[in-house]
């Protein structure tokens, strides 16, 4: 007789236990998509029933993957004494410390991470991690003053290069079925000797509508363009390529093509022009845990 309560009881916790590996399946398959905004309160409620080191991690991760450093570093701390805790954790945690002025604690874990990776390259940075981190801050400290433009959303908005009168920068703001993906834009300025800026708008180069686009930079003249796309053959995560196009007489871009080094085995990405490009810069602000901003 007193096998069937226990049946009973193993019933009625049935549905609690599929809600629970639905919600931690959801997680992660947001969580692999880049979805990180989206991932982290599913991953909360399965944490508040059930201890699993993964989400745990990827929980640290999320936080750390949309800059808000000082809840990454409380959860990399949990992570820190889990048997699944790696070396690139401690490192990232190592990070998470610095951005959240605690220097003295992120080379402690710096070094920890190269008692295990002694020969990484950043084996130098990491150690002077806090005298640079000092520097960078104090470095023209009330010689410049910093604006946040009036383009810029509550998406991410980064990678601004000069391009004739005015930008050409890289956007999230553009969603479709709810993903936030990045695409470059263009805003000019409204006249040659200020610093007003018009309304941006996408930059006249076929973009498909779900590919991922940016940064570009472009050559001196500023007739050929080089920017990072998501490969469209590609369903493997995070493979990049760079495409390029020249600017055509009546004003048009040429169809773009890849560069002939570009591959599905591995990810290629472009960096700012070599162009001397002064003015502006991005940023990541943590506010409220989120979005990366152009400044000038």
């Amino acid at each position: 007789m007193k096998f069937w309560p226990l049946v009973a009881v193993f019933l009625l916790s049935l549905p609690c236990l599929y809600g629970q590996s639905s919600r931690l399946s959801k997680a992660d398959s947001y969580f692999s998509e880049g979805k990180l905004e989206a991932a982290i309160p599913l991953y909360h409620q399965v944490l508040q029933r059930q201890d699993v080191p993964q989400a745990k991690i990827n929980l640290a991760e999320a936080y750390y993957g949309i800059g808000d450093y000082h809840t990454a570093a409380n959860w990399f701390a949990l992570v820190m004494p889990m048997e699944e805790c790696q070396p690139v954790h401690q490192l990232k945690y190592g990070y998470a410390l610095l951005h959240s002025g605690k220097c003295d604690a992120a080379i402690r874990w710096f070094n920890i991470y190269l008692e295990q990776r002694p020969f990484d390259p950043r084996k130098p940075d990491l150690l002077n991690a806090c005298d640079k981190y000092q520097s960078l801050q104090n470095k023209s400290k009330g010689q410049v003053e910093i604006v946040h433009l009036p383009f810029n959303t509550p998406s991410n908005d980064f990678s601004p290069v000069l391009y004739r009168e005015g930008l050409v920068f890289t956007s999230d703001r553009y969603q479709m079925e709810g993903q936030h993906l990045a695409h470059l834009y263009q805003v000019t300025l409204t006249t040659a000797d200020s610093m007003v800026y018009g309304m941006p708008r996408p930059f006249d180069v076929e973009t498909p509508q779900n590919l991922h686009e940016g940064p570009a930079t472009f050559n001196a003249s500023g007739n050929e363009i080089f920017f990072t796309r998501t490969r469209p053959e590609s369903q493997a995560r995070k493979k990049l390529e760079i495409r390029t196009g020249r600017l055509l007489p009546q004003g048009t871009w040429s169809a773009l093509y890849p560069l002939t080094f570009c591959s599905d085995e591995y990810a290629v990405l472009s960096q700012r022009s070599a162009r001397k490009v002064t003015g502006c810069f991005s940023l990541r602000i943590c506010r409220g845990g989120t979005a990366v901003s152009i400044f000038t």
